[in-house]
C-alpha cells in the first residue's frame, strides 16, 4: 500500500509537469489533473489538513498514466520504493509562510488569506521543519517562486472541494446515493451493459434500469422486499479492467474495513449497495452479515454486501422471505 511507503524530502526543482506551476494552469490531461478543482482539492488537503503531497512522477498507484494520457506527452511514473515529496507544493508552502510572518497572528492572516494555512498545517509543517516529524521539509534555494501559483488566485472558495475534505465529500456522496440512488456517469457505469450482460429491473421507484443479469433475481427479489439497491455489479474488478484501467490503483488505495470498492476488486467479487432504513432493509443485513464469507459494510444510510456468485442463491432466499416483513396491502408503513 502506498501509505505505508517511506516519504522523501523533496527534489530542488519542480517538475515540467508539476501542477502547481503556473505554466501548467488548466493543461488539457485525460482525468482534469490541471482544474481548478483539482487544484482546490489538492490545496485543501495541505493547506485545512497538513497532509503530505507526493510528486506524481514517482507516485505509480496514485497517478497511473493510460496510453491515453502518453500520448499527451506526459511520462509514465517510476517506482522508487517511496514517495517523493512534490517540490512546487513546497515552494508554494515556503511563500505561505513567508507572508504569513508578515501577519500580527493568525486570525488577520486568514481574513487576508481565507485559502492560507490553518493552525493544524502550522504546527505541522514545523513539527517537519523542527525534525520531529519526517520527511524533512527541504527548501530548495533553486526553486523559482514566481513560477508557483498562488493559492488565493486559484482556490475556488465556493467549492465542495474546499468546503469539504476527501473523506466528507464521500460521506456527502454516499448519503446522497443512499437517498436518490446513483448518478455516477464514469466510464464503468456509463459503459456497463457493454462489458456485463444486462437485463432491466422494475426498481421500487417504478423506474425500469439494466442491471447484470446474475444479479437480476437477487435484485428483484430485494426490490419486492422494498429494499432500494442503489449500486451493483457482478464482478467490478472486470468492469474495470475493461472500462476504466486507470481508475482501479485509485481504487484499491482506499482503506479495508471501509465502504468502498477495494475489497470487491480485490476478491473479483459481486457486490450490491442498498439503502438501509425500513425494517426489511435492516433485516437483510442483519442476515447477510451473519453468512459465512459475506462482507458487510455500512455507513450512514448505505449498506454494502460483498459476495462470490455461489451465495446468489442462499441471498435470493434470504430476500424473498423479507415479504413477511412488509405490511399488509392497504396499511400505512409509518
Amino acid at each position: 500500500m502506498i501509505d505505508a511507503l517511506p516519504k522523501l524530502p523533496a527534489a530542488t526543482k519542480a517538475c515540467s509537469e508539476c501542477p502547481w506551476r503556473k505554466s501548467n494552469t488548466d493543461r488539457e490531461h485525460y482525468n482534469n489533473q490541471y482544474s481548478t478543482e483539482e487544484f482546490t482539492r489538492l490545496w485543501r488537503s495541505i493547506a485545512i489538513d497538513g497532509d503530505f503531497f507526493g510528486c506524481h512522477l514517482f507516485d505509480a498507484e496514485v497517478h497511473p498514466v493510460p496510453e491515453v494520457s502518453q500520448a499527451m506527452g506526459y511520462q509514465k511514473p517510476a517506482d522508487i520504493g517511496a514517495r517523493r515529496e512534490c517540490a512546487g507544493m513546497v515552494a508554494v508552502i515556503r511563500r505561505e509562510l513567508r507572508i504569513a510572518a508578515t501577519y500580527d497572528d493568525h486570525e488577520k492572516y486568514l481574513e487576508a488569506r481565507p485559502v492560507g494555512l490553518s493552525l493544524k498545517a502550522f504546527q505541522r509543517l514545523k513539527q517537519r521543519i523542527d525534525g520531529d516529524v519526517l520527511p524533512e521539509l527541504r527548501f530548495s534555494p533553486d526553486e523559482d517562486e514566481s513560477d508557483v501559483a498562488d493559492p488565493v488566485e486559484r482556490v475556488d472558495q465556493k467549492s465542495l472541494s474546499w468546503k469539504f475534505s476527501r473523506e466528507g465529500l464521500a460521506d456527502l456522496s454516499i448519503t446522497l446515493e443512499a437517498l436518490n440512488g446513483s448518478t455516477c456517469e464514469c466510464p464503468v457505469c456509463s459503459n456497463h451493459t457493454t462489458v456485463h450482460t444486462p437485463k432491466n429491473l422494475t426498481t421500487a421507484d417504478g423506474d425500469t434500469v439494466p442491471v447484470d443479469e446474475e444479479l437480476h433475481g437477487l435484485l428483484t427479489a430485494m426490490t419486492q422486499a422494498g429494499i432500494r439497491t442503489i449500486d451493483s455489479c457482478i464482478n467490478i474488478a472486470d468492469a474495470l479492467d475493461k472500462l476504466h484501467p486507470s481508475r482501479k490503483p485509485v481504487l484499491l488505495r482506499a482503506p479495508a474495513g471501509k465502504l468502498n470498492y477495494r475489497n470487491m476488486i480485490l476478491q473479483e467479487a459481486a457486490h450490491i449497495r442498498f439503502n438501509n432504513t425500513g425494517t426489511a432493509a435492516r433485516a437483510f443485513e442483519a442476515v447477510a452479515a451473519k453468512t459465512p464469507d459475506i462482507e458487510v459494510s455500512k455507513h450512514g444510510l448505505m449498506t454494502q454486501i460483498v459476495f462470490q456468485p455461489v451465495h446468489i442463491p442462499v441471498l435470493t432466499v434470504y430476500a424473498e422471505g423479507l415479504s413477511a416483513l412488509l405490511p399488509p396491502t392497504g396499511t400505512s408503513r409509518c
